[in-house]
C-alpha cells in the first residue's frame, strides 16, 4: 500500500507580509517587528501549492482540505471559487457556489479532489474572487499525475518474523528454463538483501513435477551455513534441476500447488516447518496452473493457512507467474495476500 500528509498552517493574527527580523549588533536576542493586520480584507489560501502527487489512472483521490482565511480587519467577501486551466475537469471541489463572508481571522475549509483519466501530469489553478483590494483574484497552484502501477507508491508497515522457513517451488519444464536461469543468476543479490534482515532462516527447493513427489532437491540451506555455502548449494541445485528431463509440457505433470502440499505433508520432511511461531514463505515460479486437479483452490488455501493456525499471517505465498492463462493460480495468491494482510 499512499498516505499524503497535509500540514495546514494555523491562522495568524498578523499578515504573512512581514519585515525581516532586526538583530541588534550587541545583543544575541532577535526582535521581530510586529506588523499590524491590513485594515482591508486580506485573503490567504492554504496549502499553496495543492499537490496530489501520483495517482492511478481512473482512481479518485482522497480529499485535500483547502482553507481560505481572512487575515485582514475588514470583512472578506468571496463571490466565486473555481478551477481554471485546460485540465480543470480532472479536479473538483466541494464549493457549492454560494457567496461567503469571512470576518477577521475567520476561515472556511473545502475539499479538493483529483481524478486522472490519462497517464499525464495535470497543472491548473484554484482561483478565488473576492473584495481583497490587493489580490481580487487570488490563486493556488493545483497539480497531480495520472500513473500506472509502476509509478504508484503505497506505504505500509509489516511486522517482521525473525525466523522463517522458505520453500522454493521451481517449474522445471522446458518453457521455464530461461526464467529459472534468471532466478539463479540473481539469487546472490536476493540473498544479500535477505541476510541484511538478520533472519534465522532455512531454505529448501522442490519442482512442480508430480513425478518428484514434492521431494527436496539438493540439500536444505540455512543461516548457519554462511552466504557463500548457501549460494553454492542453491546454484548447484538449480543446475541439476535444469539439466534433468524435467516436466513435460503436459498439464498432468506440472502442478505447483499439489507438489507444495506433497512437500510440506511429507513426514520425512516434517522437520522443515520448525516452530509454530516461525514464518513460512513459499515462492512459486511457474507458467502453469494446476488445472483443476486436487487440491482445489479453496481446499489449498484452507490447508496452507492451517499450517499456521495460531496466526495465519505467518503463512505467506509469493508467485512469479507468467502473465497469460494463470487466473486460478493468481486468484489463490491474491486471496492469501488479502487474508493474511501481508504483501506476498
Amino acid at each position: 500500500m499512499l498516505a499524503t500528509l497535509l500540514g495546514l498552517i494555523a491562522c495568524s493574527d498578523y499578515s504573512l507580509d512581514k519585515k525581516e527580523p532586526y538583530i541588534p549588533e550587541e545583543d544575541d536576542t532577535a526582535v521581530e517587528e510586529i506588523v499590524e493586520p491590513s485594515e482591508y480584507a486580506d485573503i490567504l489560501i492554504e496549502p499553496n501549492p495543492i499537490e496530489f502527487g501520483y495517482l492511478l489512472k481512473d482512481c479518485p483521490s482522497d480529499p485535500i482540505d483547502v482553507t481560505i482565511t481572512n487575515t485582514g480587519l475588514a470583512d472578506l467577501e468571496i463571490s466565486n471559487i473555481y478551477l481554471d486551466g485546460q485540465s480543470a475537469s480532472a479536479f473538483s471541489t466541494t464549493y457549492d457556489g454560494s457567496e461567503i463572508v469571512l470576518a477577521h481571522n475567520e476561515s472556511i475549509t473545502l475539499g479538493a479532489y483529483f481524478l486522472p483519466t490519462l497517464y499525464r501530469t495535470y497543472d491548473i489553478e484554484l482561483k478565488v474572487d473576492s473584495n481583497d483590494p490587493d489580490d481580487p483574484t487570488a490563486s493556488a497552484l493545483v497539480s497531480g499525475t495520472g500513473s500506472d502501477g509502476a509509478l504508484y507508491e503505497e506505504t505500509f508497515f509489516q511486522e517482521l518474523s525473525t525466523t522463517v522457513d522458505v520453500l522454493w517451488v521451481i517449474d522445471n519444464s522446458c518453457s521455464m528454463s530461461d526464467n529459472v536461469e534468471n532466478v539463479r543468476n540473481n539469487f546472490s543479490s536476493f540473498l544479500g538483501s535477505f541476510l541484511s534482515l538478520g533472519l534465522d532462516y532455512q531454505m529448501a527447493m522442490i519442482t512442480t513435477d508430480v513425478a518428484d513427489n514434492g521431494s527436496f532437491q539438493g540439500a536444505v540451506m540455512n543461516s548457519a551455513q554462511g552466504q557463500t555455502t548457501v549460494e553454492s548449494t542453491f546454484n548447484s541445485t538449480i543446475n541439476n534441476i535444469l539439466s534433468g528431463a524435467g516436466s513435460s509440457s503436459s498439464q498432468d505433470t506440472e502442478k505447483g500447488l499439489l507438489t507444495t502440499q506433497l512437500a510440506l505433508n511429507n513426514s520425512s520432511q516434517s522437520s522443515f516447518i520448525r516452530h509454530p511461531d516461525n514464518g513460512l514463505s513459499v515462492i512459486l515460479i511457474t507458467d502453469e496452473d494446476d488445472n483443476g486437479s486436487s487440491p482445489s483452490s479453496s481446499s489449498f488455501i484452507s490447508w496452507f493457512q492451517g499450517l499456521k493456525s495460531n496466526d495465519i499471517s505467518l503463512a505467506r505465498m509469493s508467485g512469479f507467474v507468467d502473465a497469460n492463462g494463470l487466473k486460478p493460480l493468481k486468484a489463490i495468491l491474491l486471496i492469501l495476500m488479502l487474508q493474511t494482510g501481508r504483501m506476498i
